[in-house]
């Protein structure tokens, strides 16, 4: 099973994302547009995990204590790649989310869970594939919310797309 721990966007913040994947669409040659209930924001990707391991991980995340606390974006960005630029939202500085994020990737990483060492970059995938055919993008775009709780997600990969499955929910909490 494909796993991974992120904090989901709420679907307040969908119409003004939307709009910006609209945008995105529009001014591409080819694109394909991440599914507004797949938007997720991944603290840790923990790859291919053995069902019989589910438990022992649900325990460990609920483990973790941490606050709710609030999420502002930044901008629009891009990754170059080889068939396609990866369009993604990113974030304002949080000490909160990076505490959260080292404390999560150190927890699964000392019981053998972690498969990605890469540097924790905060950031939301719109778009994968994209390439632009004009640059009329505007590239601030500042909405804040309050991330309630993360979730283990399984990804299902079919032929129509990725779906993001939430296998259990994390809630946030003061620490004692």
């Amino acid at each position: 099973m494909r796993l991974f721990v992120a904090i989901p966007l709420p679907a307040s913040l969908w119409p003004e994302i939307q709009t910006v994947q609209n945008r995105l669409l529009a001014s591409s040659v080819r694109c394909r547009l991440t599914k507004l209930e797949n938007l997720h924001l991944t603290l840790a990707f923990l790859g291919e995990v053995a069902v019989d391991k589910l438990d022992e991980l649900q325990e460990l995340l609920k483990s973790i204590k941490a606050p709710a606390f609030s999420l502002t974006t930044k901008s629009l960005e891009f990754f170059k790649g080889q068939n396609g630029d990866t369009w993604v939202l990113t974030f304002e500085e949080s000490k909160a989310l990076t505490k959260l994020a080292q404390k999560l990737r150190r927890l699964l990483d000392s019981h053998g869970f972690a498969e990605d060492h890469k540097r924790f970059k905060a950031h939301v995938t719109l778009a994968r594939g994209v390439l632009l055919k004009r640059y009329e993008l505007t590239t601030k775009l500042s909405l804040t919310f309050v991330a309630q709780a993360m979730h283990l997600y399984a990804s299902i990969l079919n032929d129509k797309g990725p779906r993001y499955d939430s296998l259990y929910e994390i809630p946030f909490k003061e620490e004692p």
